[in-house]
Order: structure tokens, then sequence, then C-alpha cells
């Protein structure tokens, strides 16, 4: 280890052991005054510097206490005030945003202060906590995709605004989905979208700035701090209003740029990890990593969650790259979300990275035991239904896969004997999320001999079995249509017409729409679906045949087949059961079979047995 490496981790250590603080940093507004701290323990000085309507500066120097925060009061009601804070050390002078700002001018370029109860809706509280992580069926889009199709009548297009419409709305509550997850709208990289205009560019957003900021590209006049504020949470209040609660996707693992970030200005070489060479740590691959097991980061980033969940009624959080995180900041977490709403869901992609950090110490699918209250992404059933997108595209279950895979029973059975998983409500059940190719995308390329009626019903399968399996369900927007990206892997700053919601198309797929709303109803409606324990599933599931082209397993009262090959497969059964879906379609009447069964190309079904 080079001498730098060991200078960095001596000063971490030492900034940690010295100087942490658990006073409330950023400004703290009241009608007759507020007080502003920030957290900057090496610096020598610190101004405050008030950006004054006629262009002038004023700086307001501020005192700093033995914890290393600086601090200042200003008298007044300080609604609107503008501020950046000008940090000095020996040899350098900083200027930055407030890190826990709560508004920002226009593309975050400075903090405001603002009186946030002025910016709630009426009756805008928390709904009573939710059932169980396991009844959650997880609708995942983006405010500019979901209403920005040209041939969509929205008055708002990609606007928060847009979102409350009555189109969207009623089409939200048909599928009869529990949660929304909205994809970032925390203040992102201006380089991304311009707020002034942001239909020039196209970007998902996960590329962080300022962290408890709203996106203001998504707000009708982002010049007006307030006004996304607002608007976000007349979103969040009309969609509770219609039953539906929603997830905020969050991305504390990496920021835009780290060298231009408040975090390394206000304390430089300390918010970020490196690697060996003293260089910034990559897992991300996005040219950093948040130090989350850093103290005072680990702090941020549970203040800033906290403040999400009480400010904005949130009901759940997607961790991005959950994996670049650590155990301790996420149990933290989940500790502080309990003390609020404890059926507030977290969830998280916990992939392994090459992060800066002991692997017994990540937030990762390998350490999902020591984070009881955690969901991860279940790729074992994304890859097992319609085969991996990575390195090559390989195929799986649906889609003609070379040779069967336990893990997919394991995860059918809601991820019992997967790595160190306790319970279903750990696992995320999908096939298609924001990443990668569409699942009609990838079952398209991943071979040319399937005709589209083939590929369709490959689509419906793997939809059927990933929303059925034990555990949490999530659904990506437009998966219910078949959504293309043209064959686009990763779609993050292409454009509108590639990312857009497609009306048209799901207009011209209503049945697999109706068929999907069915299925989420009858999962709802049937508990054995969604069983909180390993111990309730070993008791009411029985696998009774299995091969790379066909499965058929029991549980309950129930019995699902699933034939993958072009050939009609026979199953014999010994007793009476109903139809109550065949070939993607819920029965009114009911058929009973009894003896052999025949299984049609491509069939799922669900039969129940008969008393």
């Amino acid at each position: 280890m080079n001498t730098k490496r060991i200078d960095y981790n001596l000063r971490t250590y030492a900034i940690d052991k010295l100087f942490y603080t658990s006073k409330e940093l950023g400004p703290i507004y009241t009608n007759s005054k507020t007080t502003f701290n920030a957290w900057a323990p090496t610096a020598t000085e610190m101004n405050l510097i008030e950006y004054l309507d006629n262009g002038q500066t004023i700086l307001h120097p501020m005192e700093k206490d033995n914890e290393g925060v600086f601090s200042i009061t200003i008298k007044g009601n300080l609604d609107g005030f503008v501020y950046n804070y000008q940090i000095k050390f020996d040899n350098l002078v900083n200027e930055a945003v407030d890190p826990y700002v709560k508004a920002t001018t226009v593309n975050g370029k400075k903090g405001v202060v603002v009186n946030l109860l002025k910016t709630n809706p009426k009756k805008f509280t928390r709904l009573a906590p939710f059932t169980n992580p396991v009844d959650a069926v997880i609708y995942e889009l983006s405010i500019r995709d979901f209403t920005v199709d040209p041939n969509a009548k929205f008055k708002n297009k990609g606007k928060f605004l847009g979102l409350c419409e009555n189109k969207a709305i009623k089409y939200l509550k048909s599928l009869g989905i529990t949660h929304v997850q909205m994809m970032p709208i925390y203040n992102f990289s201006c380089d991304s979208v311009d707020e002034l205009h942001p239909f020039d560019k196209y970007n998902w957003g996960y590329d962080p700035v300022n962290y408890n900021v709203v996106e203001g590209a998504f707000a009708t006049d982002p010049t007006k701090p307030t006004v996304r504020i607002k608007e976000l949470k007349k979103l969040i209040k009309t969609l509770h209003d219609n039953g539906i609660r929603v997830i905020m996707d969050v991305v504390y693992n990496h920021v835009y740029d780290a060298m231009q970030h408040s975090f390394e200005k206000l304390v430089p070489d300390y918010g970020f990890r490196k690697d060996e060479f003293c260089n910034f740590s990559n897992g991300s691959g996005c040219g950093n990593d948040v130090a989350s097991d850093h103290l005072m980061i680990r702090k941020y980033i549970v203040d800033s969650v906290v403040y999400w969940a009480n400010e904005y009624k949130l009901d759940g959080f997607r961790f991005d790259l959950m994996g670049i995180l650590d155990v301790t900041t996420m149990n933290e977490i989940r500790k502080k979300l309990d003390e609020i709403d404890p059926s507030i869901i977290m969830l998280g992609e916990g992939w392994h990275l090459n992060t800066d950090l002991d692997k017994a110490d990540m937030a990762t699918q390998t350490n999902a035991g020591k984070m009881p209250g955690v969901a991860f992404f279940n790729d074992d059933i994304r890859n097992d239904l319609k085969g991996s997108t990575y390195e090559q595209i390989t195929t799986g279950f649906v889609n003609s896969w070379k040779s069967k895979k336990d893990s997919l029973v394991k995860s059918i059975m809601g991820g019992l004997g997967l790595y160190s998983y306790t319970s279903p409500n750990q696992l995320v059940q999908y096939v298609e999320s924001h990443d990668d190719y569409t699942l009609f995308d990838q079952l398209g390329i991943s071979s040319d001999k399937n005709k589209i009626n083939e590929i369709k019903k490959m689509h419906k399968m793997a939809t059927s079995i990933a929303l059925l399996a034990q555990g949490i369900s999530f659904i990506h927007s437009g998966q219910e249509f078949y959504r293309t990206k043209y064959n686009v892997e990763n779609s993050y700053k292409s454009s509108d017409k590639i990312n857009k919601f497609d009306w048209s198309r799901m207009k011209s797929n209503k049945k697999y729409v109706n068929y999907v709303s069915d299925l989420i109803k009858f999962k709802k409606n049937t508990p054995v679906f969604r069983l909180n324990t390993y111990e309730e599933i070993k008791k009411a599931f029985k696998l009774l045949k299995y091969s790379k082209s066909f499965i058929a397993y029991q549980l309950g009262e129930y019995l699902i087949l699933a034939n993958t090959s072009k050939k009609t497969k026979v199953f014999n059964i010994s007793s009476k059961y109903a139809i109550i879906s065949s070939n993607y379609k819920f029965n009114d009447e009911k058929k009973i079979l009894n003896g052999n069964i025949n299984v049609t190309s491509l069939n799922f079904m669900i039969l129940k047995k008969e008393k």
C-alpha cells in the first residue's frame, strides 16, 4: 500500500474519530430566523454567501465549533433567501451548494431557503401502513416517459402534473398495482438535462448533484424554487388519494462529478472512496463511489432518506447499485424508517461491485441475511426466465435454454436456498426493468427462429411466472404490452422516441394489458401466492415435474403448469381441477379437467382443485 493510501486512511479515521456530529445540518428555517449549519472540519474558515436580487453578494462569517460544524443564524423571515458556502483551506478556496439544502435556483447552482409548510397540499398526510411487502406489486416508470408520447393527449407532457392527469391515473388504477416506483426525481446534472430546456436532451438522471432537491425538469416552472416541490407533492397526494403508493429511486452510490460535488468541496478527500493507488474507487462505473462507510457520509445518506420519507410522505425507496453501500448504513436507514412507518419498503440492486470496501460489509445479495428488512432485485429469476444480457445474450426457460437450473425453482419459492435470504419479502421478482433490453427486445434478439406470436407467448409466460413467484412483484412500465426500445440495450440518453410509453402500442395490445391486470387481481385475492415465511412455502409448495421446457408445481389447492416447448405436453392429474387461466386468459366459465391434460405449446395454466 502506498503512502498516499495510508495518509488517506489515517486522515479519514481521524476525521471520523474526532469530528463526528449528530447536529442537524443544513438550513434550519423558522419565520423569525434561519440557522445554517455546515460540517467542514478541515476548513480554516467559512463564509455564507448571500446573493442579492441586484447581483451583488454579501459574505457572512460563520463560527466553527469543536465538532467541525460552521454555523450562523440570520434573523428575519428568510423564505426565498439565496446562498452558497465559501470554504477556505490553507491553499484553497471553494464555493459549494449546501449539500443539505432543500431547494435551489434553476439547474441547482445555488441553494435557496424555503418555508416547506407553504408547499404542502391540503390534507397531505401519510397513508395508513401497508399490509405486507409480499402484497406489493411495484410498477416502475419514468415521469417523462409516461406522458411524453406526442400521440397521447396530455396537457403537461413529461411533467409531474402530467402523471396527475386522469388518463394516467385511470390507467394505473386499472392495472391494480400497489406502488409506483419513480425513476430519479431528485436534482440531477444540468449537463444531462437542462431544466430551462428540458426536452432538448434526454437522460434518466442517474447522475446526482443535489440529493435533497426535486428535479426542475419535471416542473412547469423550474425558475421558481418551490414550484417543483409543490407539484411533486401534488402528484404524490393524487396517487395516494387513488390508493397507489410511491417509491423513490435513489442513487446514493455515486455522484455526477466528484471533484465538483459539495461533498468534495466541503471536506476534500473524505466523501468518496479511494483505491489502492489513491484514485477514486469506481465500482459504480460512473467515476466515483460514495463512501457510505465514512460516518458523516452515512449520516448524510440516512438524514436524506428520512427527509424524503417525512417531507414527501413516501412509501418506499429503491437503492441504485446498493452493493456500493455498506450493510451498517442500510440497517441504520431501516431502523430510522421503522420509526416513521415499518411498512416503508426498502429494495435495491444487491450486485457485487468492485468498490473499495470489504466484501463482508457490502450491501449485496450475499449479505442479505445481515439486512432482514431490505429486499433485493432477484436477477436469478430474471436470467433463468429470459437469459442473461451480459457479455453475450443467452436463453432462459421461456426461450429454449440449453439445460434447466434449480435456481428457477428456488426463485419461485421466494428465494429459499438462494444466498442468505431470511424470508420471501427480501426478493423483488422481476424479468424486466429500465436497465438492459426490454423483455420483448431480448426475446427477439435471442433467436431469429421464433415467430412474433411465439415471442409474445414467451413474453407472457415470463411475466406470469415472475408475477406469481413468492416475494415482491415488480413490473417495468410497458412490460404489459410488449414494450420495445427498438433493440437499444441501454437507453439512458436515447430519445423520447425510443423511451416513450407508447399509448398506441398499449391500445393495440389491450388483451395482454387486461391479462396482466387479471393476474395481479388473482394474486391479490389468493393468499397462497403471497406467503410470508419459508416454513409456509415449504408446506404449500410441491414440485411435480421439471424439465428444461416444462414445469408443474402445486401451491396449496392450486396447480401451475408451464410448457415452453413448441409441442403439446401431456400431464396427468389424479384429482379434478378447474381451469382458472389458460392461454393467457382468465376463464369466466368453469371447465373441469381430470386425468390427462393437454398443455399446448407455450401455454401457462392456473388450475384449482375441486373440493
